[in-house]
């Protein structure tokens, strides 16, 4: 069935997505340590704040009509750095995961162009998670976690 093929994507794409997004909480102390990626039921819209700290999951950013892509599945926020990091995760076919790393860049620039305008000072970035459906692309995204979590802990990809 399309729609139960579709709704499992999702739910694989949102599942491997937030064991990141908890963890930089986690770190954050956005929330407790020992929490569990699969305890958290997260809805559209779900925002944590603490201590100039700010994740907002699957959030759509109020700005211009001219500004289509508002929705990144993650935006991670430091007040006190001035950074923004805006998180897109894809899981294309192997011979596709550079051209949608690309896109995903390219799909959020003008977002990250007006986060600029509106909050002076800020460093915003574009980070896309795009792992191949074989899991291909896995050390591109280890260097992008390790610069999203500033650590130089080992990462296990399997």
């Amino acid at each position: 069935c399309k729609k139960l093929a579709g709704s499992e994507y999702v739910r694989g794409h949102d599942n491997a997505l937030k064991v990141l997004a908890v963890q930089w909480a986690i770190d954050n102390g956005l929330l407790p340590k020992g929490t569990k990626w699969y305890t958290e039921k997260w809805e559209r819209g779900k925002v944590i704040a603490n201590n100039g700290k700010k994740l907002y999951w699957d959030w759509e950013h109020r700005m211009r009509t001219s500004c289509t892509a508002r929705r990144p599945d993650l935006t991670l926020e430091d007040s006190r750095k001035k950074e923004i990091m805006l998180i897109d995760m894809a899981c294309p076919y192997e011979s596709n995961k550079d051209g949608k790393r690309e896109e995903k860049i390219r799909k959020y620039q003008q977002l990250c162009y007006e986060l600029r305008e509106r909050r002076d000072g800020y460093k915003v970035k574009v980070i896309p998670a795009v792992i191949g459906c074989l899991g291909g692309g896995m050390k591109r995204l280890k260097d992008d976690i390790r610069e999203l979590l500033l650590t130089t802990r080992k990462i296990y990809t399997g």
